[in-house]
């Protein structure tokens, strides 16, 4: 029998999330990423989200195995060419600043495509514990996007040396402010249908 929509649904996220860890941990073999040359706060960032990604999945694959599914270990089959295509740019460039920018728009691509999935999903789930772990991962998605715009404005702007804890507030272009939040609503545009 077709898995339930619920079931469906759960899955796309789970594969998501297997995606996401995936990814970080292919971040952080980079120098300037999870090197010696990182910046430490992004490093930090990286490591974190990372293992908030892999909480995300085991919570996933519990409810997953709490209606009869199989756990996902493996990623979003939809989304890996796109990851793929973006990890040989990266891993390609020497510039290490294009490198970087290219390493925060992917993180951010996921993180926003997570989180506009995860409020799509949250409208249409009918299992409660569903429901509230999608609503609850959305908004932590939602945070890690709007780190990662502030941070990919410093680097595009060629302020890096910026991104510090805490920040030098004085130093921050006036855009800091309000470029981690362009939105009064979570799109869902680019939500993955299940």
């Amino acid at each position: 029998a077709a898995a339930s929509p619920d079931l469906q649904m759960m899955n796309t996220a789970a594969g998501i999330e297997v995606l996401a860890v995936s990814t970080y941990q292919t971040a952080l073999t980079l120098p300037y990423i999870g090197g010696s040359a990182a910046n430490a706060v992004v490093k930090a960032f990286a490591t974190q989200t990372m293992k908030q990604h892999s909480d995300h999945l085991k919570a996933f694959n519990g409810i997953i195995a709490n209606m009869g599914g199989t756990a996902v270990s493996k990623p979003l089959s939809q989304l890996v060419p796109t990851v793929n295509s973006a990890v040989k740019q990266i891993t390609s460039t020497s510039n290490t600043t294009s490198a970087t920018e290219m390493v925060v728009a992917l993180a951010l691509e996921l993180e926003m495509g997570a989180a506009e999935t995860y409020s799509n999903d949250a409208a249409m789930l009918t299992d409660a514990n569903a429901r509230n772990a999608v609503a609850s991962v959305m908004g932590v998605e939602a945070q890690h996007a709007a780190i990662l715009s502030a941070v990919q404005a410093l680097v595009k702007g060629r302020a890096a040396n910026l991104i510090a804890l805490p920040p030098n507030a004085a130093a921050l272009p006036g855009a800091a402010g309000k470029v981690g939040f362009p939105n009064a609503f979570l799109p869902t545009t680019n939500a993955i249908k299940s």
